[in-house]
């Protein structure tokens, strides 16, 4: 980092692995000597940053380190999710809390959630919409379920039929719906993330009102985005 610092030049730095703050000890470490040796980055973490290990303290460190953006790879805002179909370790309501603590420094934050996994209900879904905006992070990075060759969502697909349309390597590159269960099918996943996002962001205008000049501008900039909307209503 002081060669990248004193012979580049550079100012801003990513830490594009997730596993940054997996280990907490090390990761504190880490964010203390950025501290002290006065490199006054910006840097932030593009691909996430392993909530498991984080308290406030790291946040803190983090924050004086100069991260200027937090993004937490949540996945759902179901825990039922989390815990029977993801199988992810991670409980909402410390998840939630280290959300606020963010909200409270002045960090900006978001989260990555996917919907679309086989045994995920509608329902389900809309929770990681709720859960969003319990949070006061109403733009998420939303993603929808890709099952890659050599997963057990792949896997899975196959065994169960739940493929929408023949499998195509192209698919991985576009956000593609490749998924339909007996619970939904496309056309029910594009619905619910186009009122999911309103829902967000009627949410963000309510509990800030600034919100609504910069909305307006867009509706005004992108009037198609919002013809598209109302057909999935």
């Amino acid at each position: 980092m002081r060669l990248l610092k004193d012979k580049y030049g550079i100012k801003e730095i990513m830490f594009e692995d997730d596993n940054v703050t997996a280990d907490a000890k090390r990761a504190k470490l880490l964010f203390s000597r950025m501290i002290e040796e006065g490199l006054d980055f910006v840097w932030d973490t593009p691909n996430g940053a392993g909530v498991w290990s984080m308290d406030e303290e790291m946040i803190d460190l983090m924050k004086k380190s100069g991260c200027v953006r937090l993004h937490f790879p949540v996945e759902s805002g179901s825990q039922y999710v989390l815990n029977s179909i993801i199988k992810k370790p991670l409980n909402l309501e410390r998840v939630k809390k280290l959300l606020k603590y963010c909200q409270k420094i002045n960090l900006h934050h978001s989260m990555f959630l996917v919907i679309g996994m086989p045994g995920e209900k509608l329902s389900d879904m809309w929770e990681s919409f709720k859960f969003a905006a319990e949070c006061g992070c109403y733009t998420p990075h939303i993603s929808v379920a890709t099952p890659y060759p050599g997963t057990k969502l792949f896997e899975d697909c196959v065994k169960n039929n739940y493929f929408s349309k023949p499998f195509s390597l192209d698919d991985l590159f576009i956000r593609s719906f490749l998924i339909k269960t007996p619970d939904w099918n496309e056309e029910d996943l594009k619905r619910i993330l186009f009122k999911g996002n309103l829902y967000l962001k009627l949410k963000s205008i309510i509990l800030q009102p600034s919100k609504i000049i910069e909305y307006a501008r867009k509706i005004i900039s992108r009037p198609h985005r919002v013809i598209e909307f109302f057909k999935h209503i």
